[in-house]
């Protein structure tokens, strides 16, 4: 028999246990031809790529197994289905989060940080929520360009240092269990291009680090991914400003590349398709490898003090 496998890239996303890290991380294979997935339930690839690595492909397990694995082209006759509409959460849902009057650690950080009134500044800006999904839990909403509301993360935070609480991390959409969401992802903070035209926008990963950016350097529109990928269709309402990309520090795993090199390449190909992109080198220059070893980002070195009190980075650097 003929195969052609491809990993399950339906909408909205079905993740499944990883068998090697355990976290509900797993995008599994699908068998193009029979419109089902892979039958081994290990054969995927967890999205975790750098923390976990775990990928396991239809070859390796025929080959595992003694089974004959041929390629073949995917059917030509088929057509891609049709793409749902997206769905919008409404705008009451934010205002309601950011009038709870419950803990959020994260802002209690940020409070460490900068205290109350530049804090509340933050919160307004980016329409930080409070959630009740956990106690002490943070709303990152997804409010695009026009204000329309894509859709929340809710993560919690450790109040003292900051740091993210391992498998604390849900979207507002599955856990209120809205039927037939589709989602379509925008970043982090892009409600902020009405502001001010004439800014370079710069990206990271996380919400929390382009929070603490804004508050470090405002004279950029910060923005953030949410994750290692780029996809092309989030760029689009960024056409004709120039945009600076600042990576974590990583580890290449499994030869897939470290986070530098993947958002470098990502760059010369928005480049290619007329985007204005460079990719900063703050981050890989100053990481050890201990640091890469536990993706350090922007934020963990503007926050870093040394032994004279300053911070290990400054701001002169950010458009380096």
């Amino acid at each position: 028999m003929e195969y052609n496998f491809s990993l399950d890239n339906s909408k909205p996303n079905r993740l499944f246990s990883c068998p090697d890290c355990e976290k509900r991380t797993f995008k599994r294979y699908w068998d193009n031809f029979k419109n089902e997935y892979f039958p081994d339930e290990d054969v995927g690839r967890c999205n975790r790529e750098f923390s976990c690595g775990c990928h396991n492909t239809p070859k390796q397990f025929f080959e595992k197994n003694g089974l004959d694995y041929q390629k073949n082209e995917a059917p030509k006759s088929r057509l891609p289905k049709p793409k749902p509409p997206t769905t919008y959460i409404d705008y009451s849902w934010v205002e309601k989060s950011m009038n709870r009057n419950i803990p959020n650690y994260f802002t209690d950080y940020l409070k460490r940080l900068f205290g109350e009134e530049k804090t509340n500044i933050l919160i307004n800006k980016f329409r930080i929520g409070d959630s009740k999904h956990w106690k002490g839990a943070t709303v990152f909403w997804q409010i695009d360009q026009e204000y329309k509301v894509r859709t929340g993360k809710i993560m919690l935070y450790n109040s003292t240092i900051g740091k993210r609480v391992t498998d604390y991390d849900n979207w507002v959409h599955s856990v209120s269990e809205i039927q037939n969401f589709t989602i379509e992802q925008c970043f982090f903070g892009l409600h902020q291009l009405t502001e001010d035209s004439k800014k370079s926008i710069g990206i990271v990963e996380s919400q929390k680090t382009a929070i603490i950016l804004t508050a470090i350097d405002p004279k950029i529109t910060w923005l953030a991914s949410g994750g290692i990928a780029l996809p092309l269709d989030r760029f689009k309402p960024l056409k004709g400003r120039k945009i600076i990309l600042y990576p974590d520090a990583g580890i290449d795993k499994n030869g897939q590349g470290t986070p530098f090199k993947k958002w470098t390449d990502k760059a010369e190909t928005l480049n290619l398709a007329g985007f204005d992109i460079s990719v900063s080198k703050l981050v890989e220059n100053a990481a050890t490898e201990e640091q890469r070893k536990d993706g350090y980002d922007l934020a963990d070195y503007f926050t870093m003090i040394d032994q004279n009190g300053l911070s290990i980075l400054n701001t002169k650097q950010l458009n380096k």
